[in-house]
């Protein structure tokens, strides 16, 4: 999460949190609020953090500016200096510093200081891993190494976490785990000896052994982007550089004897077997070493953008190369008219952003006469005809500014930023009407306050404002302004009256004449207050509206404002109630006006009503939600209609249900997660009730009726078996031979019988290996995400890839799509296929335990767990 969204939680419950005492109980911070201003990173290495003691020092001008420490989103101090513990365990992580700026009163400040055991560069052996090479690390510290244990370093709790069963001094890291846990990065790892407190540690840092992209002189690391899968794996992932750069791709050798051949396809081709060969053509450099065949693309250009093929040793290795073009951008008025008359004697100023990659010494500004005079080009930190230009330090952003003065002859010229052959550009124009408008920023408030913005242009003078009980009565008397947010913008703030009718006018310069925007309309909104239930607003039509909860399942109630802003709502006087009764549950607060509950293990004693109230501070007046009744049902029983009903009403053969959902197929069918219900096709009745997943589409008519066969789920699991021959265009539920040019039908493969010339459809039958995953996985993913699982199988006969939940079916087949596709065929005619599994508007309700089955004709083989989970 970058540093931005991590400050935003410190705003909306600052005020109270931080005037709370220590030994208080700490309340949770508001992790939505927007408004924050900048932070400061300082980091604490383990051999600081490892003294007697450490002091963080916060120092703020003047003091009274201090507002406290916090940690892990808990207020924890309120002393600019923070005593720590070296010995405490729970010292590592991240501290903020908070200080009011006195800008406004919603902006604060903070200084983040991070408490690591990251190892100091010194102290740390860096080791490269090679590609498909394991990494062995050896420990030299002088203990017994029966007493030696090896750590891997936490970069979500900044700590070192033991590996367990990892001991002595030899530690074998496998390049296909490296590449898993930590992609194009680096990590640490330590070896210590826990019994032995006098040997401190030894530290490595394994970082990847890098191919080396050369873009602008830069060096960067583009191993996992140049060298794996096929063109339609990587298009999502390009390598991407600018124009005029030069790239370098590395393909290894298995054996110095290998020979190698590249090939290029142009982006624009859409048949994917027009590679081009790569030997002798103009532009490229081919170096043939020992271990590697390395291409050099020189002065890249967009002819150059497209698939790059190596074939070495009989191995087929593919990457895609994007030129990305660096396009110029003037801000505000790209595209747009600058009015010349804006700032009357002074400079004007124009800003052109260049992004990151393209070269500040390469921009030109160009000046295009509206008289038909020659346009010229001024360069970076030049002057000319009334122009200069110069570069401007704005921190992250590259601009490149042209001033000028207001001059009646630069009256519609065009000023053209320039890098290369894109531009972006603004034409000047000598006057521009004056503007004026207003708006009403309508709320409630115990006094009715509202704030009334009129935004007008700069140049008019003695704004006012006006205020009518009618639209068309005559103009009211002028009212002064309370203050000016900005050069556009003034503000009237009104109070005890709405219902009003407002304007605001201001006098042209020019003509003495006061301008005069049209009237709005200013309507006092009451505060109101919603509830939510796991994100479900509750809307009653008629009644108080019912709903059904499983017994134990953890239930968020949110209690939502409107109309609230400028009204200090705090969580302590906002309560849920259950059957008239105020429940214990703090509120916390997650958003502007948006409080949080969370209901733990509920049972069916807690059935009843459930409403949010808020007591308005210093007065009588309560808000209150709508009512909801919440059905707690036990395990034994079904939900249907928001009630709790007995079990013996599902698939009974009698709709019972609104929704029909006693009697839905996804509960009553006898089908199995891997099977599928055959239904009637083209008026014919199935002479079966399910078949496997595996069976559709391979060729075989199994329900008798053709559905399996023919009808569009059948083509859902139909996938391009025969990729590694793509020119024969086999029938969609085909495969083909390697050994000929020749297709058979899938249920051909593995059926006793050699239907290719070399019988390679009836080797090995019956093989089948789930690659991925390995090992159980842990999967968070907020709600109203996508998630997204995947599996990989290697069979000889194409394995299919169906997914389960909790061992069973899956629960929503609406928004849970199963897919295949078939990623390799090998030499040795077995398949990798790859299956996924795509939750969309993930919920609640979808946390389970998936996993994936891999089905041949004579196999089955299911995965490890996917612990699918909400994010907490």
């Amino acid at each position: 999460m970058g540093q931005s969204a991590a400050m935003a939680c410190l705003i909306l419950l600052l005020g109270f949190l931080l005037s709370a005492q220590l030994g208080v109980e700490a309340q949770l911070l508001n992790i939505n609020d927007p408004f924050f201003s900048e932070v400061s990173v300082v980091t604490v290495k383990r051999h600081q953090a490892q003294a007697g003691r450490m002091v963080l020092r916060c120092n703020v001008s003047p003091p009274g500016r201090f507002k406290g420490w916090v940690k892990d989103s808990f207020v924890i101090g309120n002393d600019p200096s923070l005593t720590l513990s070296g010995s405490d365990p729970n010292k590592y992580g991240t501290y903020l510093c908070i200080a009011d700026p006195a800008i406004s009163p919603n902006l604060y400040r903070a200084m983040k200081f991070v408490i690591t055991e990251m190892p100091p560069d010194d102290r740390t052996t860096e080791v490269a891993a090679a590609l498909n090479r394991d990494v062995s690390l050896t420990c030299m510290l002088r203990s017994g190494s029966g007493s030696i244990k090896w750590y891997k370093y936490n970069d979500q709790n900044f700590k070192f976490d033991e590996i367990p069963g990892q001991t002595g001094r030899q530690l074998v890291l496998s390049y296909s785990e490296l590449n898993r846990e930590h992609g194009s990065g680096f990590t640490y790892y330590k070896c210590a000896d826990p019994s032995d407190t006098s040997v401190s540690y030894q530290a490595f840092k394994v970082v990847k052994d890098p191919v080396q992209q050369m873009i602008d002189g830069r060096m960067t690391n583009v191993y996992e982007h140049s060298m794996r899968g096929l063109p339609t794996d990587v298009a999502s992932v390009p390598i991407s550089v600018t124009p005029k750069s030069k790239v370098a791709f590395e393909c290894h050798k298995v054996t110095p004897s290998d020979s190698t051949q590249w090939y290029f396809r142009d982006n624009t081709t859409t048949s994917p077997s027009q590679y081009s060969d790569l030997s002798g053509q103009g532009g490229v450099e081919i170096q043939e070493n020992p271990d590697s065949s390395v291409l050099s693309v020189k002065n890249c250009d967009v002819k150059n953008k497209g698939y790059y093929r190596c074939m070495v040793g009989g191995t087929v290795k593919y990457a895609f190369l994007d030129i990305r073009v660096i396009v110029p951008t003037i801000h505000e008025y790209g595209k747009a008219i600058y009015d010349l008359a804006r700032n009357p004697g002074a400079d004007n100023e124009l800003e052109c952003e260049i992004p990151i990659g393209g070269e500040l010494k390469d921009v030109i500004w160009r000046v295009v006469p509206s008289d038909g005079s020659p346009s010229f080009d001024i360069s970076v930190n030049r002057e000319s005809g009334g122009f200069e230009t110069s570069i401007k330090d704005s921190g992250s952003s590259q601009l490149v500014t042209i001033k000028f003065r207001d001059n009646p002859r630069f009256n519609n010229y065009r000023l053209e930023c320039r890098l290369g052959d894109e531009l972006d550009y603004v034409t000047l124009r000598s006057a521009q009407p004056m503007q004026i408008s207003i708006t009403v920023d309508k709320y409630y408030k115990i006094d009715n306050f509202a704030e009334v913005n009129c935004t007008h242009d700069t140049r008019l003078g003695d704004i006012k404002f006006h205020i009518n009980d009618k639209k068309t009565d005559p103009i009211g008397p002028p009212k002064s302004p309370h203050r000016v947010l900005t050069g556009m913008k003034t503000i009237y703030q009104s109070y005890d009256q709405p219902n009003k009718w407002y304007r605001c006018s201001g006098v042209d310069p020019s003509t003495g004449i006061r301008k005069y925007s049209d009237p709005v309309p200013l309507v006092s909104d009451p505060l109101s207050l919603d509830i939510k239930i796991d994100g479900s607003l509750v809307s009653p039509k008629s009644g108080t509206p019912t709903m059904a909860k499983v017994v134990g399942q953890t239930t968020e109630f949110i209690c939502n404002f409107t109309n609230y802003k400028n009204l200090a709502i705090r969580p302590e006087n906002v309560k849920l109630t259950f059957r008239g009764t105020v429940m214990s549950y703090r509120a916390v607060s997650v958003g502007p006006g948006t409080f949080r509950f969370v209901f733990d293990n509920p049972t069916a004693s807690n059935s009843g009503s459930y409403f949010c109230i808020h007591d308005v501070s210093n007065t009588n007046q309560r808000v209150k939600s709508s009512e909801v009744n919440i059905n707690w049902c036990e395990t034994s029983q079904f939900m249907c209609d928001n009630r709790c009903r007995d079990r013996s009403i599902v698939c009974n053969g009698v709709t019972e249900c609104a929704d029909r959902s006693d009697e839905h197929p996804a509960l009553c069918s006898p089908c199995e997660p891997n099977e599928v219900p055959c239904q009637d096709w083209k008026g014919v009745r199935p002479a079966r009730n399910c078949v496997l997943k595996h069976w559709l589409c391979d060729g075989t008519d199994d329900c008798e009726n053709g559905y399996d066969e023919e009808s569009p789920l059948s083509k859902k699991w139909c996938t391009n078996t025969c990729i590694n021959k793509p020119w024969l265009n086999c029938p969609h539920n085909s495969t083909c031979c390697n050994s000929n040019d020749k297709c058979i039908v899938r249920a051909y493969e593995c059926d006793a019988e050699n239907d290719c010339a070399t019988s390679e459809d009836e080797n090995a039958c019956c093989s089948l290996a789930l690659t991925e995953p390995t090992s159980r996985r842990l999967v968070e993913q907020r709600e109203g995400s996508r998630v997204t699982l995947t599996c990989r199988a290697v069979g000889n006969e194409r394995p299919t890839i169906n997914w389960r939940c909790n061992w069973g079916k899956l629960r929503d087949e609406t928004r849970m799509k199963e897919s295949n596709r078939v990623v390799r065929r090998n030499p040795d005619n077995t398949y990798e296929v790859e299956g996924t599994l795509v939750i969309e508007n993930f919920t609640r309700a979808d946390e389970c335990l998936y996993n994936c089955e891999a089905v041949t004709k004579c196999k089955r083989q299911l995965s490890p767990i996917f612990d699918v989970k909400v994010q907490p």
